[in-house]
């Protein structure tokens, strides 16, 4: 998935991504992003657009919980667009939705 390339229009952007898309100082976290995302699944077909636009903070915390599941050997079964993740490892078995509770989060920084 290529996260950084861009897919909707630049009145859509959002300030974050346009932050973390374009200056030096985010190029590591950039680099990081990017290597996460590639392994990532986009079931639902709007990953990237949302990334971008107004769901930034959201889609960063599915890639997040994503690498964090992964890294912890939990196998990501990928067998539904709703919810988010449908994991299993062991004997266990459950599903997992990513949301935010702060419908602005850029308003906490």
């Amino acid at each position: 998935m290529e996260i950084f390339k861009q897919k909707v229009t630049s009145e859509k952007l959002c300030d974050e991504y346009i932050k973390l898309s374009s200056l030096k100082g985010f190029s590591p976290a950039k680099g990081l992003i990017n290597k996460i995302a590639s392994n990532y699944t986009d079931l639902d077909g709007n990953f990237v657009e949302q990334f971008q636009s107004n769901g930034f903070y959201p889609r960063l915390w599915e890639l997040f919980l994503n690498q964090l599941f992964e890294e912890e050997s939990f196998e990501n079964l990928n067998d539904n667009d709703r919810p988010d993740f449908h994991f299993s490892k062991d004997d266990y078995d459950f599903y997992l939705e990513a949301s935010c509770s702060n419908s602005n989060a850029s308003d906490i920084y």
